[in-house]
C-alpha cells in the first residue's frame, strides 16, 4: 500500500437531496483532527438507509439532508495518517479498520453511560452528520473506528458494519437461545438473508423465513430451516404454527420496511415471545 496522500480524491454527493441524485465531484483531502485519523477507503457497502438519508424520506432524521453530502456508511479500508491525540491509540498507521452508521459518540451522555451508546445523545452518523463512506478519503475519530480482523475480506466486511451490526443487535435483544424458533420477515433482504445466517449459523436457532417466492434459495442458503412465501400464503400465523408445535415462535424479527409484515407479526409469536422491530418505515418530510 503507498503512503503517498493525493492532494484531492473523487467522492459521490447528494446533489439534489430529496431526490435519486448524485455526482462525482474532486474535494481537498482533508487533515485529520485532534483524535482523528485519516482513511484511505477502498470498500463501501451500499445501504437502503443511504437512499433514505439521499431522498430525505426518514422523517425520524432531524433535518433534511445537506446538499452535496457525502453519503454511506459501511466503510473500510486503510489508516493513511494520525492526527495528533492519537499516540495512545489502540490503532496504528497502516491498519485496517471500518467506519459504522455511527461515526462517534461523546461518551458522557445518559446513553452513553448506560451502555447504550447507539443511543448517544450527541452522536454523528456517517453520511448524514459528516462526510460519508462513498469517497476514497475520511476521517474518523482513532477512538471510535472498528479494526477489522486479518482473515476477514474487505468486501464482506463492509456490509457487517451495519447490516451485521443490526442484525446481531436485533437476535440479542430478542431474548432467542439456541433450538429456539425466531421467524425472520423480510428474509431473503440485505438484513435479512444476514439475519438468517447469523442467527443459525452462529446462534443455533431454528430459522423460518418468510418473503416473497423468489427469494427462497438465498433465504435457505443463508441457514433458514423453512421458507414461507408470503404472495402465496393464505394465513401465515397457521402457517408458523404448524412449523412450531401449533404455538408459534419465540421471536419475530422484522426486517423490512412494510406495514403488512408488521400487522401480521404478532400473530406469528407463541406466548412469552418477543417482537423486534428494525425496519424502519418511510416518510416523506413535509
Amino acid at each position: 500500500m503507498s503512503d503517498t496522500i493525493p492532494k484531492t480524491y473523487k467522492a459521490a454527493v447528494y446533489d439534489k437531496p430529496g431526490s435519486v441524485s448524485t455526482k462525482v465531484v474532486e474535494l481537498k483531502t482533508p487533515e485529520p483532527g485532534y483524535g482523528q485519523v485519516l482513511i484511505r477507503l477502498t470498500h463501501s457497502g451500499v445501504c437502503h438507509s443511504d437512499y433514505g438519508v439521499m431522498t430525505n424520506s426518514w422523517a425520524i432524521l432531524p433535518r433534511p439532508t445537506e446538499v452535496n453530502q457525502v453519503g454511506g456508511h459501511e466503510g473500510v479500508g486503510h489508516i493513511v495518517k494520525m492526527g495528533q491525540g492519537t499516540e495512545s491509540s489502540t490503532v496504528k498507521l497502516r491498519q485496517r479498520v471500518g467506519i459504522k452508521w455511527i461515526s462517534q459518540i461523546c461518551y458522557s451522555c445518559p446513553g452513553c453511560l448506560s451502555g447504550r451508546e447507539g443511543l448517544c445523545f450527541k452522536q454523528k452518523v456517517s453520511g448524514y452528520d459528516v462526510p460519508g463512506t462513498f469517497q476514497q478519503y475520511v476521517c474518523s475519530p482513532a477512538d471510535y473506528v472498528t479494526p477489522i480482523p486479518d482473515g476477514l475480506d474487505s468486501a464482506e466486511a463492509s456490509p457487517m458494519l451495519c447490516a451485521g451490526v443490526t442484525t446481531y443487535s436485533a437476535l440479542k435483544k430478542s431474548g432467542a437461545y439456541g433450538g429456539d424458533w425466531v421467524v425472520i420477515m423480510g428474509a431473503g433482504g440485505g438484513l435479512g438473508h444476514i439475519g438468517c445466517q447469523l442467527a443459525a449459523k452462529g446462534f443455533g436457532m431454528r430459522v423460518i423465513g418468510i418473503d416473497h417466492g423468489s427469494k427462497r434459495d438465498i433465504v435457505l442458503a443463508s441457514g433458514a430451516e423453512h421458507f414461507i412465501d408470503h404472495t402465496s400464503s393464505t394465513d401465515l400465523a397457521e402457517d408458523v404454527k404448524a412449523l412450531t408445535d401449533g404455538i408459534g415462535a419465540h421471536a419475530v424479527l422484522v426486517m423490512t420496511a412494510s406495514n403488512a409484515a408488521y400487522a401480521s407479526s404478532m400473530t406469528l409469536l407463541r406466548f412469552g415471545g418477543t417482537l423486534v422491530c428494525v425496519g424502519i418505515l418511510e416518510v416523506m418530510r413535509d
